[in-house]
């Protein structure tokens, strides 16, 4: 009942979007020096998984407040600028649980950017898919250590003319609370170094990133790179991502891991609303007689209007990855096929 309700009023708010495009996206506050925006996007998602072989099947129904964004920037002069943002996500299926995302604070001097706070750290740009829905890009979100996301991090940034860098720093924390019984339990934050590069050189754009992260008790150490490029040809977007990653445990019993991953995507713009897309992927795991990852997916979107649009998708993964966290690595196994569909609203 929960689920109807909530797609209901989920397509009156569609139509109503649909009626007047401009209702949802506004700005609290604007003027020459101030400006406080309010933007996300509301998520009706309809999903089939089972296992490749059909069997196990799951139908899945669910609506998000997805990414209701506050954005604030104060331009002080004509060099400096603070600017500050939080994220959150009301998520229906966790009993409506509200999650903080994102929150941070900083300032921009000219081209350069500096900022603190729960953030996502300098390598979060890398990835080619275009997928929505389906569970693309592990070989750049899953050979990244812990992810991309932290607490108490600090992220800065230079703009080039022609080239952009930055760099992030998350310290380590220690574990609080047990995650079971503690509303206010927090999980260890990682001691963590990311770079990150990107450059455009005519139709081709080139990104790379590297780093390094431990738990707070060095018993683990991560390092990671990924390099990826992309090609803008009229209609067309190509892409494609290399990514290595190394698992050190000092305990001489644990297990090291050694993977490498390779991602393919392209997009085909059919016209200005439609897009169809296909992405191929494959990890491997470094562990002998255990199958490596492959997942592979196409899909495609409908722009109904500038605040609406639909997603289609398919894609199937099977094999083992690792999951590289420095606070407990260890191999994920994937054998499933999913049929989706996402009708999102962006305000």
């Amino acid at each position: 009942m929960k689920a109807i309700k909530l797609a209901s009023i989920f397509a009156l708010t569609t139509v109503a979007a649909a009626v007047s495009p401009t209702t949802f996206a506004f700005d609290i506050v604007k003027s020459d020096d101030l400006t406080i925006n309010m933007n996300g996007d509301i998520d009706l998602l309809i999903k089939n998984f089972s296992k490749k072989d059909g069997s196990d099947s799951d139908l899945e129904i669910e609506t998000n407040f997805d990414d209701i964004d506050f954005d604030f920037k104060w331009k002080i002069d004509d060099s400096l600028t603070f600017i500050a943002a939080t994220d959150w996500t009301v998520q229906s299926d966790k009993e409506n649980d509200v999650v903080n995302d994102q929150t941070w604070a900083g300032f921009t001097y000219n081209k350069f950017m500096m900022r603190a706070g729960y953030q996502e750290d300098a390598i979060d740009p890398l990835g080619i898919d275009t997928f929505e829905v389906e569970s693309m890009g592990r070989a750049s979100g899953e050979q990244d250590g812990s992810g991309t996301k932290f607490g108490e991090s600090i992220v800065i940034g230079y703009d080039f003319e022609d080239f952009e860098i930055l760099a992030s720093y998350a310290i380590a924390s220690e574990e609080v609370g047990d995650s079971d019984v503690d509303d206010d339990y927090e999980a260890e934050v990682v001691d963590r170094l990311a770079l990150y590069g990107k450059t455009k050189v005519g139709d081709f754009q080139i990104e790379a990133g590297i780093g390094q992260e431990s738990d707070i008790d060095d018993t683990a150490t991560v390092n990671f790179w990924q390099a990826q490029i992309e090609y803008f040809t009229g209609p067309f977007t190509l892409g494609a991502l290399y990514s290595s990653m190394s698992v050190d445990q000092t305990d001489s019993s644990a297990t090291d891991y050694d993977s490498t991953g390779i991602e393919f995507n392209v997009n085909y713009e059919v016209n200005d609303k439609l897009d169809v897309y296909a992405g191929y992927e494959t990890i491997n795991n470094g562990v002998s007689g255990v199958d490596n990852y492959v997942g592979m997916g196409v899909g495609a979107s409908y722009a109904f209007s500038k605040l609406v649009k639909l997603y289609v998708e398919t894609g199937t993964e099977e094999g083992s990855y690792v999951s590289g966290k420095s606070t407990g690595a260890k191999l994920s196994e994937k054998d499933s096929r999913a049929v989706s569909m996402l009708l999102s609203l962006d305000f």
